[in-house]
Protein backbone atom coordinates (compact mmCIF):
# COMPACT_ATOMS: atom_id res chain seq x y z
CA UNK A 1 0.00 0.00 0.00
CA UNK A 2 1.40 3.28 -1.19
CA UNK A 3 0.17 4.84 2.06
CA UNK A 4 1.79 2.82 4.11
CA UNK A 5 5.26 2.84 2.24
CA UNK A 6 5.42 6.99 2.51
CA UNK A 7 3.94 6.62 6.20
CA UNK A 8 7.32 4.48 7.12
CA UNK A 9 9.04 6.97 5.48
CA UNK A 10 8.08 9.89 7.49
CA UNK A 11 7.71 7.84 10.63
CA UNK A 12 11.02 6.86 12.23
CA UNK A 13 10.46 3.66 14.45
CA UNK A 14 11.37 6.00 17.64
CA UNK A 15 8.46 7.62 16.51
CA UNK A 16 6.22 5.14 16.35
CA UNK A 17 7.96 3.62 19.45
CA UNK A 18 6.46 6.92 21.75
CA UNK A 19 3.48 6.83 19.79
CA UNK A 20 2.58 2.89 20.53
CA UNK A 21 3.57 3.75 24.39
CA UNK A 22 1.83 6.87 24.52
CA UNK A 23 -1.26 4.84 23.29
CA UNK A 24 -0.38 1.91 25.74
CA UNK A 25 -0.22 4.27 28.81
CA UNK A 26 -3.30 6.39 28.40
CA UNK A 27 -3.06 10.10 29.78
CA UNK A 28 0.41 9.68 30.61
CA UNK A 29 2.92 12.97 31.24
CA UNK A 30 5.74 14.00 29.30
CA UNK A 31 8.49 13.60 31.79
CA UNK A 32 7.26 9.73 33.00
CA UNK A 33 6.50 8.71 28.70
CA UNK A 34 10.28 10.03 28.42
CA UNK A 35 11.07 8.20 30.98
CA UNK A 36 9.53 4.46 30.00
CA UNK A 37 10.93 4.99 27.17
CA UNK A 38 14.28 5.46 28.13
CA UNK A 39 14.59 3.13 30.40
CA UNK A 40 13.14 0.22 28.08
CA UNK A 41 14.95 1.33 25.01
CA UNK A 42 18.10 3.24 26.06
CA UNK A 43 17.37 6.50 24.31
CA UNK A 44 18.70 9.59 25.22
CA UNK A 45 16.28 12.31 27.11
CA UNK A 46 16.69 14.58 24.41
CA UNK A 47 16.41 12.54 21.30
CA UNK A 48 13.07 11.36 22.65
CA UNK A 49 11.81 14.81 23.92
CA UNK A 50 13.17 16.20 20.10
CA UNK A 51 10.70 13.23 18.77
CA UNK A 52 7.56 13.91 21.25
CA UNK A 53 7.73 17.89 19.75
CA UNK A 54 8.33 16.67 16.30
CA UNK A 55 5.25 14.15 16.09
CA UNK A 56 3.32 17.04 17.65
CA UNK A 57 4.12 19.21 14.66
CA UNK A 58 2.98 16.65 12.73
CA UNK A 59 -0.17 17.00 14.21
CA UNK A 60 -0.01 13.00 15.64
CA UNK A 61 0.60 13.95 19.38
CA UNK A 62 -1.45 16.41 21.64
CA UNK A 63 -0.65 17.67 25.21
CA UNK A 64 -3.18 18.76 27.82
CA UNK A 65 -2.04 20.86 30.65
CA UNK A 66 -2.84 18.82 34.06
CA UNK A 67 -1.25 20.87 36.82
CA UNK A 68 2.41 21.54 36.25
CA UNK A 69 2.42 18.29 33.47
CA UNK A 70 1.37 18.30 30.23
CA UNK A 71 -0.39 15.15 29.31
CA UNK A 72 0.26 13.50 26.26
CA UNK A 73 -2.13 11.82 23.96
CA UNK A 74 -2.43 10.05 20.62
CA UNK A 75 -5.13 11.90 18.42
CA UNK A 76 -6.99 10.71 15.60
CA UNK A 77 -4.91 11.21 12.77
CA UNK A 78 -2.48 8.27 14.69
CA UNK A 79 -4.87 5.95 15.30
CA UNK A 80 -5.51 6.01 11.47
CA UNK A 81 -1.65 5.98 10.51
CA UNK A 82 -1.63 2.61 12.60
CA UNK A 83 -4.58 1.01 10.93
CA UNK A 84 -2.77 1.70 7.67
CA UNK A 85 0.71 0.61 9.09
CA UNK A 86 -1.14 -2.56 10.96
CA UNK A 87 0.06 -1.78 14.27
CA UNK A 88 -1.48 -2.39 17.64
CA UNK A 89 -3.74 0.50 19.12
Amino acid sequence: MQIAHLLRNVLSNKQILILNTVNASKGVCISELVRKVKEREHIPDSTLKFNIYNLKELGLLEFNENGNEKEVRTTDLWLLAADVLNYEK
